[in-house]
């Protein structure tokens, strides 16, 4: 790791990494293109999400601060691509009379300033590095659960002699249930 200047990511993989401050030199610099952003916890609480800047990580107190008896806060660094991202979740139901269903869907997803605090939930569960395998597998069960409670109602036979109002009216219902809620 350079000293003057930060990556936090080597994988077009990766959509986010988490750093603890400790973990990072101190007065690093980084830059932050406009798909990018990082999100500043100190002490448990988000405190800025910055995007497109330069911005100096882990940077010493000044002397009047430390005199005065000021102490360095625990910090962590959430970083994260923006996106677009492309993901492939695959889709697994049973139709009304009982046979399976097995698909797959194409999603287009891009964060925005509130979607890295969510994002946060992962590396206290220990993931440190979320790549868009990690993403897929979260989408995936909210999109099954949300999907076919909902929409799974045809039979397979109904759905295999449909006119396109009814594929059209299935994948209406994905875009809702995709969609933040």
């Amino acid at each position: 790791m350079n000293a003057d200047r930060f990556r936090w990511r080597d994988n077009p993989a990766v959509i986010a990494q988490f750093f603890n401050g400790e973990d990072i030199p101190q007065g690093v610099d980084v830059h932050l293109r406009p798909n990018e952003a990082c999100a500043v916890v100190e002490e448990g609480e988000v405190v800025g999400v910055a995007t497109a800047t330069r911005m100096t990580l882990n940077p010493k107190l000044g002397t009047l601060a430390r005199l005065m008896g000021k102490q360095e806060k625990f910090r962590t660094f959430m970083f994260a691509h923006t996106g677009p991202h492309e993901v492939l979740v695959q889709l697994k139901g049973t139709w009304k009379d009982g046979s399976q269903a097995l698909g797959m869907a194409g999603l287009k997803i891009q964060f925005n300033q509130d979607d890295l605090a969510k994002l946060l939930k992962l590396p206290a569960d220990g993931k440190m590095t979320i790549t868009l395998g990690d993403l897929a597998q979260q989408i995936q069960q909210e999109v099954q659960v949300r999907y076919a409670g909902s929409h799974m109602a045809l039979t397979h036979r109904q759905l295999a002699t449909s006119d396109q109002a009814t594929v059209t009216m299935l994948e209406a219902g994905l875009r809702q249930v995709a969609q933040p809620a």
